[in-house]
């Protein structure tokens, strides 16, 4: 099952700024079920710490100064140990054998904070991720110039709010949405190929 999957972070250093936020998303029955985590228990340590670059917390727009810790922690590591369990769970709950990470690099980005941060959750996902980047490189070799915006479009229109980038929930869900636009692309390729080699096919070898 495609699972899309994006951490809003501090920053984009895993081992030095650390998560703020995870959004899951899934189709079930033709509907988008979603899920957001929010790490606002190390919102103070992160901020008192100086453990955040500004224009990260700028683009992310999460306000890490008006979320008190709501559960007294030791220490980030039990902040995102107890999260983790929770994460976990709710994977497990899924009852899904092939959960596939989807996102803009997924692999790259999102799945190093998931084994550094959260690695009980991490095994519960599978071990090949789906990087969005990569298909829109691939259909841009063969013609396609435009369509990460139009992918993006679309996932718009199908979330049917104002775009949110950069929000986790909003992230995740569109990656999932792009994901189908782009698979009916590569599908609407192939299908042209393989009809172009049919019609070669009824070419006689001497016209060829």
């Amino acid at each position: 099952m495609d699972l899309g999957l994006d951490f809003e972070t501090a920053g984009l250093d895993h081992r030095r700024r650390p998560p703020l936020a995870l959004g899951l998303a899934y189709f079930k029955d033709l509907e988008v079920i979603t899920k957001e985590f929010l790490f606002t228990e190390a919102y103070k340590t992160i901020l008192k710490k100086g453990m955040f670059d500004a224009k990260a917390i700028e683009i992310n727009k999460i306000d890490i100064s008006s979320h008190p810790e709501e559960i007294s922690y030791n220490s980030l590591d039990e902040v995102y140990n107890a999260y983790d369990f929770k994460i976990m769970k709710y994977l497990q709950s899924l009852n899904s054998s092939r959960l596939i990470p989807v996102g803009f690099n997924v692999g790259q980005f999102d799945m190093r904070y998931m084994w550094h941060y959260f690695p009980q959750s991490a095994t519960i996902l599978h071990y090949q991720v789906h990087e969005l980047n990569m298909q829109i490189d691939d259909l841009g070799k063969l013609g396609f110039i435009n369509v990460k915006n139009e992918a993006k479009s679309y996932a718009a229109n199908k979330i049917g709010v104002k775009a949110n980038w950069h929000d986790a929930v909003y992230d995740a869900t569109a990656a999932i949405h792009i994901k189908v636009y782009l698979d009916d692309k590569f599908i609407n390729v192939k299908k042209k190929l393989m009809e172009l080699e049919d019609a070669l096919e009824l070419v006689p070898q001497q016209n060829r």
